[in-house]
């Protein structure tokens, strides 16, 4: 006769063997109730922050220029594994790429114009073209070195 019962876990009733929830209180007998250490799910890991990084980079080229592309470099590094994964790989490379050239190409024309003027109206021009051309360099310093890191 205890062959054909089996008891919930959790209110302690008695229930058929074939039984798939509980005649008293309902809990299934078949799913295992999840721990603590179970595994997160992939949309707590990160998942999909490849792709917004990604998009945000396309949109950093047509729509919002400079805020598109911190938005794929920061959405594509706080993914789980950002070298590995080609989307977060390439929203990263396209936002960096995306701010640090024309950023280069600013600071030359800055520093071209500042210099052959000479004036003291253009004179800003200079000094900020080298401020930002130094930062484009450490910006670039820092993209090549990250890009050069090998994978985990």
């Amino acid at each position: 006769m205890s062959k054909n019962v089996k008891y919930c876990e959790s209110c302690g009733a008695k229930n058929k063997t074939n039984a798939k929830f509980c005649d008293d209180c309902g809990k299934p007998f078949d799913k295992p109730e999840k721990t603590a250490g179970d595994k997160p799910s992939r949309v707590s890991e990160g998942v999909g922050l490849e792709v917004v990084s990604l998009v945000s980079s396309i949109l950093g080229f047509t729509c919002f220029p400079v805020i598109g592309l911190i938005v794929a470099i920061i959405t594509g590094l706080m993914s789980p594994n950002p070298k590995e994964n080609k989307y977060a790989k390439a929203g990263i490379t396209i936002g960096s790429l995306g701010l640090i050239v024309p950023t280069i190409i600013l600071s030359f024309l800055g520093i071209i114009f500042g210099a052959l003027e000479g004036t003291d109206d253009l004179i800003w021009m200079l000094v900020m073209g080298i401020i930002f051309l130094i930062l484009s360099g450490v910006g670039l310093f820092f993209f090549i070195k990250w890009m050069r890191k090998p994978t985990a």
